[in-house]
C-alpha cells in the first residue's frame, strides 16, 4: 500500500513538472499598493512603462512643489534677517549690553569682532551685500 502511495506521488510530481509553464528567466517586481486596493488590479494597472513614467512624473512634481515651498520659506527668512540687519545698520553704534560688565577698549575677545564703529559698519555692509547676493541667487 505504501509503495502505491509513493508511486502515485512521484507520478503526480512528474505530471505537474511537465505541465508547468516555462517562462524563462524571471524577476521580482516590488510595487507599493494601497491597503484598500485589490492586488490583481494593482498589477494590471502598473504593468506598462507608461504607468511607470506617470508615477515618476508625479513624484517629480511632488518634489518640485516641496522645493518651491522650501525656497519660499528661505526667502521669508532672508527677508526677516535682512530687515534685522538693516535695523542694526541704522542704529550705527551698538548699545552697551546690560549686565554690569564693561568691555575693555581695544580688547578683541572673539577674534573676528571689529574694534571700531567704522569697522563694524564696514563688516555689516559686507554681510548685507552677501545676504542680498544669496537672495538673488535663490530667486
Amino acid at each position: 500500500m505504501e509503495r502505491i502511495s509513493w508511486t502515485l506521488f512521484l507520478l503526480s510530481l512528474t505530471y505537474l513538472e511537465g505541465s508547468s509553464q516555462d517562462f524563462g528567466q524571471t524577476q521580482f517586481i516590488c510595487t507599493s499598493v494601497p491597503k484598500d486596493m485589490d492586488l490583481c488590479a494593482a498589477t494590471m494597472q502598473n504593468s506598462g512603462p507608461a504607468e511607470d513614467l506617470k508615477t515618476t512624473v508625479m513624484q517629480l512634481r511632488e518634489t518640485v512643489l516641496q522645493q518651491k515651498e522650501t525656497i519660499m520659506n528661505q526667502k521669508e527668512t532672508i527677508r526677516e534677517l535682512t530687515s534685522k540687519l538693516s535695523r542694526c545698520e541704522s542704529q550705527g553704534v551698538l548699545e552697551p549690553v546690560a549686565g554690569g560688565r564693561k568691555k575693555e577698549p581695544g580688547k578683541n575677545t572673539m577674534g573676528d569682532v571689529s574694534r571700531g564703529p567704522t569697522d563694524t559698519l564696514a563688516q555689516l555692509g559686507q554681510t548685507l551685500a552677501t545676504l542680498k547676493q544669496r537672495l538673488e541667487n535663490l530667486e
